[in-house]
């Protein structure tokens, strides 16, 4: 798989990175619209705590919207919930968040699949800009995979 230039920059620059994959039949805007919009009630919560514990810290931050399925964004500078599209193409798409104490960037990178049309691998980039970033994201790194892994199996069982 080649990687699109503006994830391989991400990573040059990266304090963590992972990647999760799944397969499913559905292509990749409509795939990327359920990752966006999966907020059930435990993940609101963590959203919610997180605001107040960063807002303690000084920093402020908000909750994804819940609701409407907007159509997702391709051009860069557009807004997809709490990210800015930075790059997008025909299989891959890449948005980032920053904030004062972490940049964080989420890719969804579409390849032929083999059990199913195709494979989607979601890959997370963080780039700490202070000592808040690393322990916040110490603190959340056990809950973003959770969050991950539960927004894969949704996309892929809705997709199928």
């Amino acid at each position: 798989m080649t990687l699109p230039a503006s994830l391989t920059a991400a990573l040059g620059h990266a304090d963590h990175m992972d990647a999760l994959s799944t397969e499913a039949d559905r292509p990749l805007l409509p795939l990327i619209e359920e990752l966006l919009t999966f907020q059930p009630p435990w993940l609101t919560a963590l959203y919610h705590l997180r605001r107040v514990l960063l807002g303690l810290a000084g920093h402020r931050t908000g909750v994804p919207p819940r609701g409407a399925r907007p159509r997702v964004p391709t051009r860069p500078g557009e807004q997809a919930a709490f990210f800015t599209v930075e790059d997008a193409g025909p299989t891959h798409w890449l948005a980032g968040a920053t904030e004062a104490h972490l940049t964080a960037r989420l890719a969804v990178l579409q390849t032929p699949g083999t059990a199913r049309r195709y494979r989607y691998r979601v890959v997370t980039v963080v780039q700490y800009h202070n000592r808040l970033g690393r322990v916040y994201f110490a603190l959340i790194q056990p809950f973003h995979e959770l969050v991950v892994r539960a927004m894969l199996r949704r996309a892929a069982r809705n997709a199928s």
